[in-house]
Order: C-alpha cells, then structure tokens, then sequence
C-alpha cells in the first residue's frame, strides 16, 4: 500500500473520530440547552463539593438519631401499651356484666305479668272463688308495678354504666393507636433522610456531568489537534505528488525551460501559484497542466477541454498537450478549431480519434444558428 493511501486512510479514521467526539459534545449542549440535564459551572462544582459534605455529615448523625430513638421508643411503647392493654382487659369484664344485666332485665320487662281473666277458669272449676283469686291478683300487680319502676331504673343504670364502659374502651384503643402512629415518628426521620440522600444524588449528578463535560472539551480538542495534524501530513502528501505530475507536465509541454506553477493546500482553501508569465495563454496553460495532473493521479474516468482553452496557448504547446491526451489510456474529450495551425503530428493524431468534424458546410444542426 501506498504511503499516499496510508495517509489517506489514517485521514479518514480520524475524521471518523472527531466526527463521533463533536456529536457527542453536540448531544451535550444541546441537552444543557433544553435543561435535560444540569447547568453548571466550576464555581457551583466546588460549592456542591462543600454542600454534599455538610448533607453527608447530616445523614450520618440522622442514622445515629434513628437507632437511638427506635431503641427509646421501642421500651417504652412495649411499658405503655402493657398497662393499657390490662386496663382494657378489666373494662371488658366490667362492660360484660353490665350487658348481661342489661339483657336480663329487658327480658324481665317483657315478661311482665298482665291482669288475668278469671271469669274463663269458672267454665272448667265452677266452685273457685273469684273473689279470693282477684284479691290475690290485685297484690301481685302491686308488686308488679313496683317492680317494673325497679326494672326500669335498672335498666337506666345498666345503660349508663354499659355505655361509660364503652367509652372508656374507646379511649383506650385511641391511646393504643396513638401510641403504635407515635412509634412510627421514625417516619419522619426517614422521610429526611431520603430527602437528603435525593440532595446529595443531585449534587453528585451535577459534578458527574460537569467533569464529563470538561473531559468531552477536552478530548475534542485533543482530537481537533490529531486531525489537524493528520490533515496537514495528507496535504502535504498530496501536494507533493501533485507539484511533482506539475513539473513533469510541465517540462513535457515547454520545450524551453519555465518555471512550473505551484499548487498549496490548507485545510480550508488552496492557491495555484503562477511566475513570471500571468497572461491569459499561460493562465490556460497552466489549467491544462493542473488538469492533466489530476487526470493522471485520480481515478477520474474522463477529460474535457473547450476549444475556447486552446485559442489563447502557444501553438507548440497544444501540440504538446494533444500528443499527453494521445498517451492517455483513459477518454479524453475535445473541441479544437484551427487544426492547419499545428504540426503535422498533431493533425493526423486529431483527424484519427476525431468522431465529428464539422464545418460551415457540415453543420451540427439543420439550422445555422449563426444566423
């Protein structure tokens, strides 16, 4: 392989390169720009730095304060919830009792004996006295009636204390509750310890792309370095060859010695240098010479030259120009008037690849467009 190749090929990898570099660090800005990511800057990198020390710090002690307080918490809930739950536990006995009664006496009211019918028992004992059996009913419903107030202030009472026991229950079970949602005052410090340690993500987020941003910088100029550098070493390759195909062409259509244009590349633009000579004749020919050169040195597959180019260059030299374009293997196009003007050699080489000739008596169209 060519050293020329080389060139070429290493040009191409670091193109490659730098061109992957460029789309990150585009990707990058561009998601700054639109706040996908944080903005920042080497003065709030350094004030994150002190920032994520003090939380870490914070987050250390809050640790501490969470096993601590689980440990206090934790004895004294078990203490407290223990005397409760045995206070719940005689309430409940006392509540029971209460409802029992409750329960007996409702039935007892209802039970109630009414006055009897006695006129339906003289169908079956025609000789029981009535009068005897109302007297006695009349003291049972005595008693009954006071016993029915008795029922019913009992039933008063029963309802009150079943009632003031239940309320006690409740305040018992609101103070269990209260004290297993109090146990979970942890809660707290763990929502702030999450807070935190989402703070300090955050700042080690901001730094992590502000150092890979200042690593991407920097790599990228690393890489515009190389390339450039490459660039120039192809360049300068390329001109080598192509100054050297100049002056061999040049030597080749000037029989007498003059002094071969010159060709610089730089990275961005390019001067083909003309001596002595800047007429229109040599400004042609030296087109000539550049193109022919690049003609010989490329793969390009074809050449074309106007007539217009030749009118103004040196008969010899065309003649030299015409025997180049004859030792080509590639295609060569032209269009040349004149021809009597030039050697003999030029003549036959121009009439013996020529495809048309053409003539004020042998026109390229119908119409003379001349006219």
């Amino acid at each position: 392989m060519s050293l020329y190749k080389i060139q070429i090929i290493q040009t191409h990898f670091y193109f490659d390169r730098a061109a992957q570099q460029m789309a990150r660090c585009l990707g990058y800005k561009k998601a700054k720009k639109f706040d996908y990511i944080p903005k920042i800057t080497p003065k709030k990198f350094e004030k994150n730095i002190i920032e994520k020390d003090k939380i870490e710090l914070e987050i250390s002690k809050l640790k501490e304060d969470i096993v601590n307080t689980t440990v206090k918490l934790s004895e004294a809930l078990s203490d407290e919830v223990f005397q409760l739950q045995s206070q719940k536990k005689a309430f409940l006995k006392e509540r029971d009792y209460y409802k029992s009664r409750l329960e007996r006496i409702n039935r007892s009211i209802k039970n109630k004996v009414n006055s009897s019918n006695f006129e339906l028992l003289l169908a079956y004992f025609p000789n029981v006295n009535i009068e005897r059996l109302e007297n006695i009913d009349s003291f049972h419903n005595g008693i009954t009636k006071i016993l029915s107030q008795e029922l019913l202030q009992a039933r008063k009472d029963a309802s009150k204390n079943l009632e003031a026991f239940n309320n006690e229950l409740n305040i018992i079970d609101i103070k269990i509750d209260d004290l297993v949602e109090n146990s979970r005052h942890n809660n707290y410090l763990f929502e702030k310890l999450f807070e935190l340690s989402g703070k300090v993500s955050n700042i080690e987020l901001e730094n992590k792309f502000f150092v890979e941003s200042n690593r991407l910088q920097k790599e990228i100029i690393s890489t515009e370095t190389v390339l450039s550098e490459s660039k120039q070493q192809s360049l300068s390759t390329v001109m080598d060859r192509i100054n050297k195909k100049i002056i061999s062409i040049n030597e080749k259509i000037h029989t007498e010695k003059r002094r071969a244009p010159e060709l610089t590349l730089f990275e961005k633009d390019y001067e083909y240098k003309v001596f002595d000579n800047t007429g229109t004749g040599k400004a042609y020919t030296n087109l000539f010479i550049l193109d022919i050169c690049i003609f010989d040195l490329t793969p390009l597959p074809i050449l074309i030259h106007d007539s217009v180019l030749f009118k103004n260059v040196e008969n010899s030299v065309v003649d030299n120009i015409i025997e180049l374009y004859d030792e080509q293997r590639k295609q060569t196009f032209i269009s040349i008037d004149e021809l009597n003007k030039y050697s003999s050699t030029t003549q036959e080489i121009l009439i013996t690849h020529s495809v048309i000739q053409l003539s004020k008596d042998k026109l390229l169209f119908d119409k003379d467009w001349r006219a």
